[in-house]
This record gives structure tokens, C-alpha cells and sequence, in this order.
């Protein structure tokens, strides 16, 4: 399946006449979930959002599990929590409120993405 449904999707897509690009990855985890994952990093997996039903029904027809088919496609969730660890308390703003904006343009210029809140964490 890993191997197959990044061309099956491409396929799908190119019926569609969609414009978006069409190459992809596909990992298939122990319990059976799929990822489909698009390569180009400028492509958000909600701009294939209308194609998320043809994609299902095709995999569904591909790659048939009985009785239970397939949900519909979705966009997996991107939210991830992160800790940064070894930063020298010296290197951080004394003012909490002061953290965010310190460390967001610097986490964004240096590895392009953007964060939503920081705080610190101390052991107690």
C-alpha cells in the first residue's frame, strides 16, 4: 500500500484536472492508519481538501478491509508541543510576558516555523 497510493492519489487528483502538485509519500503504521504526504512544502494538505472524498472512495476500491471501510481522508493534525531544553537562563528575558516574543522570531528564522505560546519550565 505504502509503495502504490502516492501514484493511486496522483492518479485521483489528475482525473480531477486538480493543479496542485502531485507527489506524494505514504507511510502505513503497525495499526493500519495511512499517512498520504505531500512533498512539496509549500502545499498546505487542506488545499486537497476537495479531493478528500475521491481519494477515500479509490482507496476504499484499491485496498478493500472488509466491513469496515476506510473514513474519509482528513488532514492530521499539526499542532505539536515542543520543549526546548539547555538554554542558559541568562539567554532568557527576565518578564515572562517577554519570552513569547523573544523566542518566536528566533525559533521562526531558524527553522521556519512559527510557534503559538512559549512559557519556561522549571523543576520544583
Amino acid at each position: 500500500m505504502a509503495a502504490h497510493f502516492p501514484d493511486i492519489a496522483a492518479s485521483v487528483l489528475r482525473d480531477a484536472n486538480c493543479s496542485l502538485p502531485l507527489s506524494f509519500t505514504c507511510t502505513v503504521n503497525d495499526p493500519g492508519s495511512v499517512s498520504l504526504l505531500g512533498t512539496d512544502l509549500h502545499t498546505p494538505a487542506t488545499a486537497y481538501t476537495p479531493y478528500f472524498t475521491p481519494l477515500t472512495t479509490r482507496l476504499n476500491k484499491t485496498f478493500p478491509v472488509g466491513k469496515s471501510p476506510w473514513p474519509l481522508c482528513k488532514p492530521a493534525p499539526n499542532e505539536t508541543q515542543l520543549l526546548i531544553h539547555s538554554i542558559p537562563l541568562a539567554f532568557l528575558p527576565s518578564d515572562d510576558d517577554q519570552l513569547f516574543p523573544a523566542l518566536h522570531e528566533s525559533i521562526r528564522n531558524a527553522r521556519g516555523v512559527s510557534i503559538l505560546s512559549a512559557r519556561v519550565m522549571t523543576l520544583r
